[in-house]
């Protein structure tokens, strides 16, 4: 009997090796920014808070399309 190939898993696996791990966030999906917040009303300087947003080149899938 001859072999039977699936269609979606061939498709599945064709549009795996067409895409690359996202350089911007190393295939996290996120990436980390520093905000500046104000510290008091006291002191004149403020301290940098870190907040996890999701990556914008790769809409935080964390994978990118290889470009032909």
């Amino acid at each position: 009997m001859p072999r039977t190939v699936d269609n979606f898993e061939a498709l599945k696996s064709l549009l795996e090796t067409r895409q690359k791990e996202c350089p911007e966030c190393s295939g996290e999906g996120q990436v980390e920014i520093d905000v500046p917040r104000p510290a008091s009303f006291g002191r004149d300087i403020g301290e940098l808070y870190a907040e996890w947003l999701a990556c914008e080149r790769c809409s935080g899938k964390g994978e990118i399309k290889i470009e032909e």
